[in-house]
């Protein structure tokens, strides 16, 4: 229910009712809204006659101040909501809204369900309501018609009924649509802490969508340069993605919610664990030319040189983001933890998941496309025999040096 998630709303109204009451000594009978004549007398006794004034432009009123602007055009409404998860909060915001409007702008509203109504006794009806409450409706449209046929005034006159028949006419929806537009909406605006902090936490996490697929797709499109192999760039995407996934769970399973200090938990940790991928891709790339594409050996070789590195960078980034754990902020704390986690659960899934793949998988992801990837890696480690190494010079078309 939308009444057990906001508190009772204090306005205007209400600081008029607690004037009332006070006056009446507090008597809980007298929490009502006086007429103009009877406020009027209150605000003018010696209680109110220099604290409350709704004449005259009078900015240095602290209390009407909080309801009202200094023209006095704007009224503020305070409610207070639950702590709410951001679903539960929108929801609320939804219906919040649809009440409002339901309240002030009542009669577009209506206009709008006679329009889009398709059954013709429920628009008549509706059509009834809207002419009974608002009368300057039902003179625009009588104002439109008899302008574009004035025969149609006497036939106004003599039959009421034919106005919920107007429906009927081809243009009735642009002439009521043409009415409502003329006429003054009552505007607001729902503002406040709450509904700033689930605004932008609901932007953080739509573009943590998008920072992830963008580093996502950069992944593929460096790794489909690197071994020209779609099958490749899966398998190198799975070990970091799992991570991403745990992390996911855990903070469901713990409780711990989705806020701007937890979002970035994601993105930094894709970009670090991702590094280690590529890094012992690339030695696994160049070792399969090395050792005539013995993939077994390849793995294990890459695995050899690249492990000892990751395990220590991972370790030394484990405790770096482990410490802020012990900090008094939770956004902080919880960053810390959920990286640290992150990270931990990453090199596990470089170091166990991604050599498995590659030696499970085999032939299926180790294509001859190796042999000539878009990138060249080139190895450092080779000698080149300077006594092989001829240079020639071209003089002409018949002799060389």
């Amino acid at each position: 229910m939308l009444e057990d998630k906001l508190s009772k709303s204090i306005s205007l109204v209400d600081g008029i009712k607690f004037i009332t009451q006070a006056y009446s000594n507090g008597n809980p009978k007298k929490y009502v809204l006086k007429n103009k004549k009877g406020l009027k007398k209150i605000l003018d006794s010696k209680y109110f006659k220099n604290s409350f004034k709704l004449d005259g432009a009078d900015t240095t009123n602290k209390m009407l101040n909080t309801f009202l602007d200094a023209q006095k055009l704007q009224t503020r409404i305070t409610v207070q909501v639950a702590d709410v998860g951001i679903d539960t909060m929108d929801a609320i915001l939804k219906r919040v809204s649809e009440r409002i409007d339901l309240i002030l702008n009542e009669e577009y509203l209506l206009a709008k369900k006679i329009i889009s109504e398709k059954d013709s006794d429920k628009k008549e009806a509706m059509l009834t309501e809207l002419y009974s409450k608002y009368s300057w409706v039902r003179n625009g449209i009588e104002s439109a018609y008899i302008a574009e046929d004035p025969s149609l005034a006497e036939a106004f006159m003599d039959n009421d009924e034919l106005f919920t028949k107007l429906y009927t006419k081809a243009n009735f929806s642009e002439t009521l649509n043409s009415i409502m537009a003329k006429h003054s909406k009552l505007d607001y605006l729902i503002t406040g802490s709450a509904i700033n902090y689930t605004k932008g936490t609901t932007y953080l996490v739509n573009n943590l969508f998008i920072s992830l697929a963008l580093a996502i797709t950069v992944i593929a499109i460096l790794m489909s340069f690197l071994f020209h192999s779609w099958k490749m760039v899966i398998v190198s995407l799975i070990p970091n993605l799992l991570p991403l996934v745990t992390t996911s769970a855990i903070m469901g399973l713990v409780g711990i919610p989705i806020k701007p200090s937890t979002i970035l938990v994601f993105s930094i940790a894709f970009g670090i664990s991702v590094d280690d991928t590529i890094h012992f891709l690339a030695k696994y790339r160049q070792e399969l030319s090395l050792k005539n594409w013995n993939i077994k050996e390849a793995v294990s070789v890459a695995i050899n040189e690249t492990g000892v590195s990751m395990i220590y960078t991972s370790i030394i980034l484990f405790f770096g983001f482990g410490v802020f754990a012990a900090s008094n902020f939770g956004g902080t704390q919880a960053l810390g933890v959920l990286v640290a986690v992150t990270l931990f659960v990453a090199m596990l899934a470089n170091l166990v998941l991604l050599p498995s793949l590659l030696l499970s998988l085999e032939k299926r992801v180790t294509t001859k496309s190796f042999k000539d990837p878009l990138l060249e890696i080139l190895d450092e480690e080779e000698d080149i025999d300077l006594d092989k190494l001829v240079i020639r010079k071209k003089t002409d078309k018949n002799s060389t040096l």
